[in-house]
């Protein structure tokens, strides 16, 4: 297994010659990107749309991370936030996008959306808590 770049990767048993390439599906990417964008947020040159709360299950990945994906994922729908809302998502260089999806940024965000949901006032809880995940991310401190 080897990645080319964030959405193709190759694959093959180890035993065999060769490589095959496989690429994943943008389209939660250009449906958070058409939010962004029709919020006002602009993108740089280089640039992707990326998710907090990850659209996929990270099935390839330790229990913990992916109840802590669930427990995320769980949270913004109880809310009524869709996972390609503006409000999950923003623009940043590779090298950042790349820190959510790291195992420590997948378990921190499920124990953080989950203590923000049990708060009192717990939809505003929780926004406040993507915005901070969202400052987080984007100064690297999940790289």
């Amino acid at each position: 297994f080897r990645v080319a770049d964030y959405h193709t990767y190759f694959i093959a048993p180890r035993d065999l010659a060769f490589d095959v390439w496989v690429h994943n599906t943008y389209a939660d990417a250009r449906k958070l990107r058409a939010n962004l964008v029709a919020r006002g947020r602009v993108a740089q040159e280089g640039d992707h749309a990326a998710h907090l709360v990850p659209t996929g299950s990270f099935s390839n990945r330790a229990a913990t991370v992916q109840s802590a994906v669930a427990d995320a994922q769980g949270v913004l729908a109880r809310r009524g936030i869709d996972l390609n809302s503006h409000r999950n998502g923003f623009f940043s260089d590779l090298k950042n996008h790349y820190g959510t999806h790291r195992d420590n940024f997948l378990l921190d965000l499920g124990k953080r959306l989950q203590r923000a949901d049990s708060a009192d006032d717990s939809v505003r809880s929780v926004l406040r808590e993507i915005k901070q995940l969202r400052s987080d991310v984007l100064s690297g401190q999940y790289l």
